[in-house]
């Protein structure tokens, strides 16, 4: 998936809600995609799980 899908899951789902109540972006998914490189991998322009 995109980051931008995955932020709309997220909103959608309402898996997160931030403190000030606005909808998750795609560069707070993007930033968490970065801190975690043995969770997540980037290929083709898409973001992947790894488990």
């Amino acid at each position: 998936m995109r980051t931008e899908q995955i932020a709309e899951m997220i909103n959608r789902q309402r898996l997160h809600i931030r403190k000030d109540g606005q909808p998750v972006t795609s560069n707070q998914v993007y930033a968490v995609i970065c801190r975690y490189p043995d969770t997540f991998t980037k290929a083709e322009g898409r973001i992947m799980l790894m488990i």
